[in-house]
C-alpha cells in the first residue's frame, strides 16, 4: 500500500545526510557513532520540496488515491511531530453492498485541512522508521470532515502506523589522489526532540587504490 511513498522518504534522508554531514555532524567516540542533528527549519523546507506526495487510498469501504499536498507549522517535540496537512482524496469510490451485491459509488475529489501529531519509532534491525499519525484537529470548519467519506479518509491515518523503509542509503565516496574512501552507513535510531530531530549512525569506512 505504501510504497510509493518510500523512495521520496530515501530521498529525503539522503538529502538530510548530504546538508547535516556539511553543518551539524558531530561524532560519538565512546561507540563509535556519528550524531546528526537535524533543526526544524530545514525538516519543514525539506519536506516542502518532497511535495505532493502520493499514495493509494486501500480499505473495504474506500479506494482512490490520496495526495498530501501541502505541510506546514511542522514543530518537533519529544518523540513527535505535529504539523498541518492539506490532503486531497482524488478519484475516490465508495465501496458498500446491497441486497448481497457489491456497489461501487463514484464520489470524485475531497480535500481535508488538519492538524496532526506523529509519533515516531524506529527499528534498527528492520531499518524502518514507524510514523503514527493522531488528528488534533479539523482545520476547515465549514466542511467538517468532509462528511462520512472524509471521516473514512481521515481513518485511513488516525491512530495507523505508516513503515517507511530507510534501508537503500547512498554511501559518501571521497576521492584524493589515487584513493578512493567510502563511508556506508547504518542507522542505529532516530529521535525527535523539541526542535531537531538526531539521527544515530554507525559507518563503516573502506578504503581503495586506483594505483599508481
Amino acid at each position: 500500500m505504501y510504497t510509493k511513498i518510500m523512495p521520496k522518504a530515501i530521498l529525503f534522508l539522503t538529502a538530510v545526510l548530504i546538508s547535516m554531514a556539511i553543518t551539524c555532524t558531530t561524532a560519538s567516540a565512546a561507540d563509535d557513532e556519528i550524531t546528526l542533528n537535524l533543526p526544524e527549519k530545514v525538516l519543514a523546507e525539506t519536506l516542502t520540496k518532497l511535495l505532493p506526495m502520493e499514495f493509494p487510498a486501500d480499505s473495504s469501504s474506500l479506494k482512490g488515491k490520496i495526495i498530501i499536498k501541502k505541510v506546514s507549522d511542522v514543530q518537533l517535540l519529544d518523540q513527535h511531530l505535529r504539523c498541518r496537512l492539506h490532503l486531497i482524496g482524488d478519484q475516490l469510490k465508495v465501496l458498500t453492498e446491497l441486497a448481497g451485491n457489491s456497489i461501487s459509488l463514484n464520489v470524485g475529489t475531497i480535500e481535508l485541512d488538519f492538524t496532526a501529531k506523529a509519533r515516531l519509532r524506529f527499528d534498527p534491525e528492520s531499518q524502518t522508521l514507524y510514523v503514527t499519525p493522531v488528528v488534533d484537529e479539523i482545520n476547515n470548519k465549514q466542511d467538517a470532515a468532509g462528511g462520512d467519506i472524509g471521516q473514512t479518509l481521515l481513518a485511513l491515518f488516525n491512530g495507523q502506523e505508516f513503515p517507511i523503509s530507510m534501508r537503500d542509503l547512498d554511501p559518501i565516496v571521497t576521492r584524493a589522489g589515487t584513493k578512493t574512501v567510502t563511508i556506508d552507513t547504518w542507522i542505529a535510531d532516530i529521535q525527535a526532540y523539541p526542535q531537531r530531530l538526531q539521527l544515530s549512525l554507525k559507518p563503516r569506512i573502506t578504503a581503495s587504490s586506483s594505483g599508481s
